[in-house]
C-alpha cells in the first residue's frame, strides 16, 4: 500500500538540509565568458558607429551649404554670376552658417565659374558664332562648389550648380 503524501513531505523533498540549489563555479565562469564576448563585440562596434555618425553629420552640413548657396546663386542676376561667384572663397561654421574668416570656419567653399559641357555639344563656350552649340553659354552657366573641411587636407567634395538664364 502506498503512503499518502502530505504537504510536509513535499517540502522535505524540495529543501534537504545541507543540499545547495545554486549555480556551480563552472556555470558562472561560462556565463561570464559568454557575456564578455557579447559585450566586447558591442564595444568593438562603437567606433564604427561613431565614425559613421560623424560622416553623416558632415554630409548633412555640406548638403545644407550647397542648398543655401544654390538658392543664392539662382536668385543672383545671370550677368552678375561671374562677379559674385567666380573664384571666390567662402567659410562656414560647424552648423553651416556663413562666417567671416578661416579661424572660425569648419568648412571652406571655393567657388568657380565653369563652362557648361553636355554630351552632343561640341563647344559650350559662347563664341558668338551661328553654331547652335555656342548658345549653351548664353543660356546656362555652371558654378562649381568645392567644399573641404578646415583645418585639414581632406579631399574636397565637388558640387555643380547649373544656372539657367531666366532673363534677369
Amino acid at each position: 500500500m502506498k503512503k499518502k503524501t502530505t504537504e510536509i513531505d513535499c517540502l522535505r523533498n524540495v529543501v534537504v538540509a545541507g543540499e545547495s540549489r545554486g549555480f556551480s563555479l563552472v556555470e558562472v565562469v561560462l556565463a561570464m565568458g559568454v557575456a564578455t564576448c557579447f559585450l566586447l563585440g558591442i564595444v568593438g562596434l562603437l567606433p564604427v558607429g561613431l565614425s559613421t555618425f560623424q560622416n553623416a553629420m558632415e554630409k548633412t552640413v555640406e548638403g545644407q551649404i550647397v542648398q543655401r548657396l544654390s538658392g543664392e546663386i539662382i536668385l543672383t542676376p545671370y550677368t552678375q554670376l561671374p562677379v559674385s561667384y567666380g573664384n571666390k572663397t567662402l567659410f562656414f561654421d560647424l552648423e553651416g552658417g556663413l562666417v567671416d574668416n578661416e579661424t572660425q570656419a569648419r568648412y571652406k567653399v571655393a567657388t568657380s565659374l565653369k563652362g557648361a559641357t553636355y554630351p552632343g555639344w561640341t563647344n559650350a563656350v559662347d563664341t558668338g558664332s551661328s553654331d547652335p552649340t555656342s548658345l549653351v553659354a548664353k543660356s546656362i552657366q555652371v558654378i562649381q562648389l568645392d567644399i573641404a573641411k578646415v583645418p585639414g587636407t581632406s579631399k574636397a567634395n565637388r558640387f555643380n550648380v547649373h544656372v539657367p538664364n531666366s532673363g534677369n
